[in-house]
């Protein structure tokens, strides 16, 4: 599967909530129930949170950091390498930090160890729709 990602998101894949989230997983859904489906979805593999502006981003961003999620692996070597998220501003790629653990596509991204399947985004609408009215 793959989730819709648009203006700001952090990506972070569930099996690193499962390890880190206190509560885990089901804790993670019970905290974001409100924004389900409208700023927050996913799929099998990978979390989409957002915002349409840096300001309300950024508190994003503080609310995963303070739960202990690290966004950089080390910055020892040359090669700086997202960790327990990562950050993508759609629709520009053009990354400075390596996401290993990420594929990416126009509009989407999936969890490189597992297959791209159908792309879940927002309640309601039609995500080839979608990416068509973008392509315009």
């Amino acid at each position: 599967m793959a989730v819709l990602i648009d203006f700001f998101n952090i990506i972070v894949p569930i099996k690193t909530i499962e390890r880190k989230y206190p509560g885990g997983w089901n804790a993670c859904l019970n905290d974001h129930k409100h924004a389900l489906g409208h700023t927050v979805w996913h799929d099998d593999h990978l979390f989409r949170d957002g915002a349409m502006n840096s300001i309300d981003f950024g508190k994003i961003i503080e609310f995963w950091e303070g739960l202990g999620f690290r966004a950089f692996a080390p910055e020892d070597t040359d090669e700086f390498e997202w960790l327990d998220f990562c950050i993508v501003n759609a629709p520009f790629y053009d990354f400075d930090k390596v996401c290993l653990w990420l594929e990416f596509e126009e509009y989407a991204v999936h969890h490189a160890y597992y297959a791209k399947g159908k792309t879940i985004g927002y309640e309601n609408i039609d995500i080839n729709e979608f990416m068509a009215k973008m392509k315009k």
